[in-house]
């Protein structure tokens, strides 16, 4: 948990709303209810591992199984001779009735309006497309998301979530390939829990960094597992004072770099985290401790200085103050045309629904006026078409799923941010 907590993976994580603490919440849940359910079945590890297998499933689709399944490999090739029993039958209806209310929402969003367009495709199956298009459509290509990064992205980016620790997970893992004796079946399985998961999403035509979380609690548990046996190497210590240095160094420029950018009482915190940092360091003898206090103070002035600047880029705060400001009742009058935004139906308490094209003329040409968040194309369209647009506020966009380091330089943000508009559309009475 230490190295897990004080990570640059948890950082990440925590610096957007993301499904992957779901999907590793039902992950862990699940392994060890699993590993228990195949090598003694009883009705206890049965619904506990379904409650798991349910909660990755709903949370990011057939990875879950995926993952699982390669956790799982080398003890069903030991235990194969014992695996048919009535409770697979009871693991597969307990998930399938966990998984109901999720599969009749799919069933109502999607088959019940075969006229809905998805990806440019009209009679799309929910079931399908959750199970089978969003996640493996993007190894076969059936998905329309590409971004065709090269084949070791997530090698790249499990390794970048591991540190500061990844020295002790790649010796960990040497000597796992070093020596028989380390091989043991639990070894074994977090192995296969790297290997297989990051292999299979490499040949993903559109991968992101977050990918890689699938495997990371299997990668730390190499860094935890040989700790005692190699914590008095001498060049570990090494590179902990390094990493510990460096990161120290990176809070220093973060907070130089963002100051001016921040609220006040977010520079007085950065500070005082800083300096309390540098009393803690200096107070722990330990090396993995000044390392793990140095990589949270990192991650907390990270939260303070670029969270605090992602947060005002990101359209939920912007959506809802222009919502206020204007009067606009949100559930009536607020729709998204060829954009969406999870943050601001999170800050305005309930879905948006996305508009048609149809819908806009209609209302340009009606008596009444409603309020469309779309992107610049999409008003320059409307504004071609001369159609009766009463008012623009324009948005500061940042995806914070596609992060660059020029954007904490304050004179180089402005060529990474897109433009969001929310337009009042309609003639008035």
């Amino acid at each position: 948990l230490l190295l897990w907590f004080s990570s640059i993976g948890f950082s990440y994580l925590m610096l957007d709303i993301k499904t992957e603490p779901l999907l590793l919440t039902g992950l862990l849940i699940g392994y060890p209810s699993l590993v228990g359910f195949i090598q003694k079945a009883n009705y206890q590890n049965t619904v506990i591992a379904s409650i798991g297998i349910a909660i990755g499933l709903m949370s990011k689709g057939p990875i879950t199984i995926v993952v699982l399944g390669a956790l799982l490999l080398p003890y069903l090739v030991k235990n194969i001779k014992t695996q048919l029993h009535v409770y697979w039958i009871l693991l597969i209806g307990l998930v399938l009735l966990f998984l109901s209310p999720m599969l009749y929402g799919l069933y109502q969003q999607f088959d019940l309006y075969p006229e809905k367009i998805v990806n440019a495709k009209t009679q799309v199956s929910g079931l399908r497309f959750y199970f089978w298009e969003q996640s493996f459509g993007r190894i076969t290509g059936e998905n329309s998301w590409k971004n065709e990064h090269d084949p070791f992205f997530l090698v790249h980016s499990l390794a970048l979530f591991s540190i500061p620790f990844i020295h002790y997970a790649l010796v960990g893992i040497y000597q796992f390939f070093r020596c028989k004796s380390n091989r043991d079946i639990l070894s074994i399985s977090m192995m296969c829990g790297i290997i297989i998961p990051i292999t299979l999403l490499s040949t993903s035509h559109y991968q992101l960094p977050h990918y890689a979380f699938v495997s990371l609690p299997w990668f730390f548990y190499f860094a935890v597992i040989r700790y005692e046996s190699i914590k008095q190497l001498k060049w570990l210590n090494y590179i902990n004072y390094f990493f510990c240095v460096t990161l120290t160094g990176i809070s220093m420029a973060l907070i130089y770099l963002c100051f001016y950018d921040i609220a006040f009482s977010n520079q007085l915190l950065s500070i005082v985290l800083l300096a309390s940092g540098f009393y803690l360091m200096l107070s722990l003898k330990h090396s993995l401790y000044q390392l793990a206090t140095a990589s949270m103070i990192l991650f907390s002035i990270l939260i303070l200085t670029v969270g605090s600047l992602f947060s005002q880029y990101q359209p939920g705060n912007n959506i809802k103050d222009l919502v206020d400001r204007n009067q606009i009742n949100s559930k009536t009058e607020l729709f998204f045309y060829n954009r969406v935004s999870d943050s601001a139906e999170f800050h305005l308490g309930h879905r948006i629904p996305i508009a048609s094209y149809e819908e806009i003329i209609h209302t340009s040409d009606s008596n009444t006026y409603k309020w469309y968040y779309m992107a610049n194309d999409a008003l320059q369209m409307f504004q071609d078409q001369k159609r009766n647009i009463n008012h623009i506020d324009s948005l500061n966009f940042y995806d914070v799923n596609r992060i660059k380091l020029k954007f904490i330089f304050r004179d180089q943000r402005k060529q990474l941010l897109e433009t969001r508009y929310v337009v009042q559309v309609g003639c008035g009475e």
